[in-house]
């Protein structure tokens, strides 16, 4: 239901502006002597991103050797300069390309990784059952979309102090909850545990 709800433009914040996401296809980009313009084109795209020579590439692909993680078919993590790649065969084949710098980490994270559906439902789950750990894994532009665009809350920590008009003092306990919140009930938790000791 949160998907659905998406627009293509908010999705393109996320995927687009912020994750860098890119998805190739295996097929596509494994056919080193196509006829079609369009793989051509994809492979071409690849080698650009990656900066490797048309004739070491199918090398370098060889590596992403698809494995039966659990429930998962996808290969291991391969790093260059700053994207990283994992090729998943979940739904589709695709040789996916993420910034890693906007890769939450840990093997929590595998499923997210294969496709942006399950991205979207795996980090939905951690916001809404782990809010402080999942908080402590993304970058202040992916938490600031989820809060916005998904939760209806103010992106920034400072913002949620100011929309629920704290005082001072409370704002000292607030502020160390805070980065770990997401949904209003989890603001509105912390806000009152807030205001019950600085009463105290």
């Amino acid at each position: 239901m949160v998907e659905t709800a998406l627009t293509p433009d908010v999705r393109r914040e996320l995927f687009t502006d912020i994750l860098g996401w890119e998805q190739y296809s295996w097929a596509w980009i494994s056919a080193r002597n196509s006829p079609h313009a369009p793989w051509q084109a994809e492979r071409a795209k690849l080698r650009t991103e990656t900066g490797i020579a048309d004739d070491a590439l199918d090398a370098w692909l060889a590596g992403f050797t698809i494995r039966p993680m659990p429930n998962l078919r996808r290969s291991d993590t391969q790093t260059r300069g700053s994207r990283s790649y994992i090729r998943s065969a979940t739904q589709g084949d695709f040789l996916h390309s993420i910034r890693t710098a906007e890769m939450p980490q840990g093997v929590e994270f595998d499923y997210a990784m294969t496709a942006h559906n399950d991205y979207l439902a795996e980090l939905y789950t951690f916001a809404v059952s782990r809010p402080g750990s999942l908080a402590g894994r993304i970058s202040e532009a992916q938490k600031g979309w989820w809060r916005r665009r998904v939760f209806g809350t103010p992106a920034t920590d400072h913002e949620i102090m100011r929309a629920v008009g704290m005082t001072p003092e409370a704002q000292i306990r607030f502020i160390a909850m805070a980065p770990g919140l997401f949904t209003w009930p989890q603001i509105n938790d912390a806000v009152a545990a807030a205001a019950a000791y600085n009463v105290a």
